[in-house]
């Protein structure tokens, strides 16, 4: 049976879909209902701006987590120059004090850097943390559409699909309640 509706709709064990304009489903996110059984596996739903908001969130999760590992690359490269270039100057040192004033300068640069670079990390981090926040509660707002074991099974999927940065069974999870 195929029904369409255009309010929140949240899975009921007692009477299948069941809903209102103000409570239950995924917050403002209308809800397309394109099947209702009985037989919990079967119950399909669909939620298009909720789908867009997983791929963006996604992507952005995705591209954020590359930034912070490029970022903590050229933080090790530079204190990894660091731990070089300060026995250098202190070896220098005893004979030529301009150029240990040069190799400290550096040394004084780089760790600028550093602490640059760490700031911009925690920033990202932030982004990171917040992305992965809003697409735990898509996640979560589709597992509550399910009851019992389809409910620990969207869980589990959706574990598996982030972290395999699977987008397109992110979806389906979302539709269908299992990839």
């Amino acid at each position: 049976m195929k029904t369409e509706c255009n309010f929140m709709c949240k899975l009921n064990y007692n009477d299948g879909f069941s809903g209102s304009p103000s409570t239950g489903g995924l917050g403002s996110v209308p809800c397309r209902r394109l099947q209702n059984s009985r037989n919990w596996s079967a119950t399909t739903a669909s939620f298009p701006e909720a789908e867009n908001n997983l791929r963006e969130e996604m992507v952005r999760a995705s591209e954020l987590c590359e930034t912070r590992s490029r970022l903590a690359t050229e933080t090790a490269e530079r204190a990894q120059l660091i731990t070089a270039l300060l026995p250098a100057a202190q070896d220098v040192g005893g004979h030529d004090m301009k150029e240990m004033l040069n190799r400290y300068k550096e040394v004084v640069m780089l760790n600028e850097e550093i602490l640059v670079g760490c700031h911009a990390r925690r920033a990202t981090h932030e982004q990171a943390v917040d992305a992965l926040k809003k697409l735990h509660t898509v996640l979560q707002h589709a597992a509550k559409l399910r009851v019992g074991k389809y409910n620990k099974a969207v869980v589990t999927a959706s574990r598996k699909a982030v972290k395999d940065n699977d987008t397109e069974a992110l979806i389906k999870i979302l539709q269908i309640g299992d990839a």
